[in-house]
């Protein structure tokens, strides 16, 4: 081999091992998850859908309202009897309670009104609703000095909901006011998607169980609580697999019986160069390959994405702090494209810098961000922690989220835009 095609090969090697961007790695994990075939779908009661994922689109089967109905309390009046100019008077005949049988019009007399409870059906003679704040009463007449519009204050039939209509697109996210519009629709069941099943698994021989006495050297394992307390949707269902220490046997059967039954498994610990570190060894003994070695950010670069078969593994480092940020940054937008969801751009607010912040560029940089209340422009007055985050659980706790400096972001000034991603978005 010449020193040219030397050259060329190192060159080769280097770059395939270079650190990817963030933005490079959120799209590889999207794109993979998103490929994998459809989740199975199965039927399920509304009252049990809350959260859920619609498999199929949802076809309203009659309009809504089904009649014209009263938008409020008041009185059924037809403007045909108010003639000339008013004030008018109306008798009061009768009374319209909501679940009422329409009065047709052969029972209605000229110069009546019909007292309304909002939802009522309006009776087929009138085509107004009075409201009954906006009129006077002395027993059983009504006076009125301002004609109303024709309709005023109806709901016509059909107007909410048309027969035929589609009420819900599939991949619909079931809200308490998506089953609530099902519900007066009719409908009793919906079929959804099943959840996502995803695993979570923390590694490291020095890891204990909190409420484990700890040896000398130990470390009570938050990650697992962390990242599984994290995921909130009800469209997921999380497994814990517990603490593998550094037993490459035990890890990769451990992983291998994960990976028949996981669409998403999420490691912590495992990452880094040493040699106790063998994440990068098993998925390639599992028949897998890594789809992403390391990525060139700040809090988080020895993240390692890789594939077995059908199943997405998110190898983030044990460090707390930087895998809470994997987690926020890569793991959020991929677990919702493996249902098809939108991933999306990260959910960023405006803020201003309170001080310098020494930033690199050519590396994504995620400090930990402090923030005050907005100012008159919307922008919340932020301090990017300059304190060496690694392991610091009590300032990620205190912390209202990170700031997002991408790579071609060079030194911040006081005063300076930023954008952030803020914690408990709720």
């Amino acid at each position: 081999m010449n020193k040219i095609d030397m050259r060329a090969e190192s060159l080769d090697a280097a770059l395939a091992n270079a650190p990817v961007s963030l933005d490079m790695a959120r799209k590889l994990a999207c794109g993979f998850a998103r490929s994998q075939p459809e989740l199975a779908i199965t039927r399920l009661p509304v009252a049990l859908a809350t959260g859920r994922i619609l498999a199929e689109d949802i076809v309203a089967e009659a309009e809504q309202p089904r009649f014209d109905a009263a938008e409020v309390d008041g009185y059924a009046i037809s403007t045909d009897d108010l003639q000339g100019d008013g004030p008018w008077k109306l008798r009061i005949t009768g009374n319209l309670e909501a679940g009422s049988e329409p009065q047709e019009r052969v029972a209605y007399r000229t110069d009546e009104a019909l007292r309304i409870a909002a939802g009522a059906p309006v009776p087929t003679f009138a085509n107004a609703v009075i409201p009954k704040h906006s009129v006077s009463r002395i027993d059983r007449t009504l006076e009125l000095s301002t004609r109303p519009e024709a309709f005023a204050n109806i709901f016509r039939a059909g107007t909410h909901v048309a027969s035929g209509a589609r009420l819900m697109d599939r991949e619909t996210v079931l809200s308490p006011r998506h089953l609530g519009l099902l519900s007066s629709m009719g409908v009793t069941d919906v079929t959804t998607f099943r959840k996502l099943p995803v695993a979570v698994l923390s590694t490291g021989s020095e890891l204990v169980e909190p409420g484990d006495k700890l040896p000398p050297a130990g470390t009570h394992d938050a990650n697992r609580q962390m990242l599984i307390s994290a995921i909130t949707e009800r469209w997921v269902r999380v497994r814990d697999l517990g603490i593998v220490g550094d037993d490459t046997a035990l890890l990769r059967m451990v992983m291998g019986e994960a990976v028949a039954s996981q669409r998403v498994i999420l490691t912590t610990g495992g990452t880094g160069p040493g040699e106790s570190d063998q994440i990068a060894r098993i998925i390639e003994d599992l028949g897998g390959e890594l789809l992403v070695e390391s990525i060139a950010m700040q809090a988080g670069g020895t993240t390692m994405i890789g594939a077995v078969d059908k199943t997405l593994i998110i190898s983030l480092p044990g460090d707390p702090v930087a895998a809470w940020i994997g987690f926020e940054t890569l793991v959020r937008p991929t677990l919702r494209a493996a249902v098809g969801l939108l991933e999306g751009e990260l959910e960023t607010a405006s803020g201003r810098a309170l001080f310098a912040y020494p930033k690199e560029r050519g590396v994504t940089d995620l400090p930990l961000v402090t923030a005050g209340g907005a100012d008159d422009k919307g922008d919340a007055p932020l301090f990017l922690s300059r304190e060496r985050p690694t392991g610091n659980l009590a300032l990620l706790a205190k912390s209202d989220g990170f700031a997002l400096l991408d790579e071609a972001q060079g030194p911040v000034a006081a005063g300076d835009p930023v954008q952030w991603v803020r914690f408990d978005r709720g």
